[in-house]
């Protein structure tokens, strides 16, 4: 998805170059393929202020512009682009508005697994306003495994550049691809929590979809190998999220095999790292249609669901 999304950029430029009817419709400037440069520049060197800036100013290049394919395609690449940086940033007010923005023009080109992403995540990131009555009553407490008896556990990923404002942290999210190697750098954010007594979800991510799961239903050496670092560390509550990332699959696999595979590293974790709590957190928004529920692998397995 994210690819197809990123490759939109230069078919739209390439359009705008090479179409014949542009002399009745919107004439694309030199001062927009120069911005392109910088664009461009800024992706490639994960500037996410950089690349808001130059998005930003091609899309209000054309947003009063006659509508015709190609103003069209640039508006759902600049809007996606604007709000896939804000979400990186942490700036999810921002992220929200240009998700909702992205949605007509993709909509408009049949990219359905944008929208559906535009769609969702315009919702989530929208901040809401609730209000509680202060009680007396006792916190409900269920046993679930790594369960905190009061209160919650905030926290985000540890690249965040928001971390270092992040205020009474006591949780930290740390993605790990199957296959991939959790070196010493990941190492050292299972140190930290342990010595500042915080919790870590891990999300374990498929990024070979099927091929993965295939895999670790032939061998699980990889998943052993990992539940044996993690074991290293016995007194940090750790929340594994196996296979959730559904928009990061190349390949689906069928509904039985994630869940065998799901159970495999199940139980795994269980004989070797006992400190491991199994989450299942199934992104349901992509392209491939997935329900929720579709992978569900049976209470047995699963601690929490996220």
């Amino acid at each position: 998805m994210k690819k197809g999304i990123k490759v939109l950029v230069s078919s739209a430029l390439v359009l705008a170059m090479t179409s014949g009817q542009l002399c009745s419709a919107y004439t694309f400037t030199k001062e927009f393929f120069d911005i392109q440069k910088h664009l461009d520049a800024a992706t490639a060197s994960g500037d996410y202020a950089g690349m808001i800036d130059a998005a930003t100013r091609q899309y209000n290049m054309v947003a009063s512009a006659p509508v015709d394919s190609d103003t069209t395609q640039v508006m759902a690449t600049k809007t996606y682009t604007i709000a896939e940086s804000y979400e990186k940033l942490g700036d999810y007010e921002n992220a929200a508005v240009w998700f909702e923005r992205a949605i007509p023009s993709n909509e408009e080109l049949g990219f359905t697994d944008a929208v559906k992403i535009s769609r969702a995540k315009s919702r989530q990131f929208r901040t809401e306003l609730n209000l509680y009555k202060k009680s007396y009553d006792t916190q409900v407490y269920y046993g679930a495994k790594n369960e905190h008896e009061l209160g919650v556990l905030t926290g985000i990923t540890f690249d965040s550049p928001t971390r270092d404002v992040l205020e009474n942290e006591s949780m930290i999210l740390i993605y790990h691809s199957h296959g991939g190697d959790f070196n010493l750098f990941y190492e050292n954010f299972l140190k930290k929590a342990e010595e500042e007594k915080k919790a870590v979800e891990i999300a374990y991510n498929l990024d070979g979809g099927a091929s993965d799961i295939g895999m670790i239903n032939m061998s699980s050496q990889a998943v052993s190998a990992f539940a044996d670092i993690l074991a290293r560390y016995p007194n940090v509550p750790i929340y594994l999220r196996f296979g959730g990332e559904v928009n990061e699959w190349q390949v689906k696999p069928s509904a039985e095999d994630y869940k065998k595979a799901f159970r495999t590293v199940a139980e795994i974790m269980r004989s070797k790292a006992p400190n491991v709590a199994m989450v299942y957190g199934l992104n349901f928004v992509s392209s491939w249609g997935t329900e929720y529920t579709d992978f569900y692998p049976g209470d047995e397995y699963v601690d929490w669901v996220g």
